[in-house]
């Protein structure tokens, strides 16, 4: 990377390791439930580095995806699709900042190197969405409807009951979706996986490691109270912090 861009950080204390050249796990590492709390550690390592510009990277990301999201119909659709190459980039740009080269322009390398994986990830991402809303309507409204429950139909309240239950069910069925998704874009840009074996590994690795995620899950909701309290301004140190864990998390897991 250019070493006089303004953006470049100091450099970081995390281990560094060339994740372009490193060599992937055939079997993902399992790791003591400690390092959720390590994973997080390291990430606000590489946030301290870097603060001004994983900030800014992070609002000119909210920006690109509230635009999209205004032009009807496909602006919902696009940012679903292309989100996956937004987060290669960042994942991109975290392999730089570990080495204390971070460009705000890393934020786009997903756009230039997989892109075409990145997106069918989205798509991937997009199908397992509907399949599962599908889900929720069938078994929640239309069973509601075809079923003629004279409780349910007589009652709102226990008609939205029963809805939100089915959201519930549908929300805890949709965690291994979100397990495929968590490190499939650093699998995808680091190391060349297609999108459906990205996923796969990804959702591999989050299994294995379902002890520390847990872990990882409570600190990270701990620390959304205190985020959120002045007036929301700790989200823009906590939200940078948390996405840099898919990079901390992945070189824990995955790296040899």
């Amino acid at each position: 990377m250019n070493s006089d861009t303004p953006y470049q950080s100091p450099g970081s204390d995390v281990i560094h390791s060339d994740s372009e050249s490193a060599t992937l796990n055939e079997i993902p590492n399992s790791c003591a439930a400690g390092a959720g709390w390590t994973w997080i550690k390291d990430a606000f390592t590489l946030f301290k580095a870097n603060a001004g510009l994983l900030i800014g990277m992070i609002l000119v990301y909210m920006v690109i995806m509230f635009a999209m999201g205004l032009v009807p119909l496909l602006g919902s659709l696009a940012t679903v699709i292309v989100g996956p190459a937004f987060t290669g980039g960042f994942m991109i740009a975290a392999r730089n900042m570990d080495q204390g080269q971070g460009n705000f322009n890393d934020m786009f390398a997903g756009f230039q190197n997989h892109f075409a994986q990145l997106c069918i990830l989205g798509l991937i991402y997009f199908g397992f969405f509907i399949a599962f809303m599908a889900v929720i309507v069938v078994f929640g409204f239309g069973s509601a409807l075809m079923g003629g429950d004279p409780a349910m139909m007589e009652n709102p309240d226990v008609f939205g009951t029963q809805m939100i239950l089915w959201m519930l069910i549908g929300m805890a069925l949709f965690i291994p979706v979100l397990m495929g998704m968590w490190f499939a874009p650093s699998l995808i840009v680091f190391h060349q996986l297609s999108a459906w074996n990205a996923f796969t590994t990804s959702f591999k690795g989050c299994l294995k490691n379902i002890i520390p995620f847990l872990v990882f899950g409570v600190i990270g909701l701990l620390l959304m109270i205190p985020a959120i309290i002045p007036f929301g301004l700790g989200l823009l140190i906590l939200v940078p912090t948390m996405m840099m864990t898919m990079y901390t998390g992945y070189k824990m897991i995955f790296l040899k």
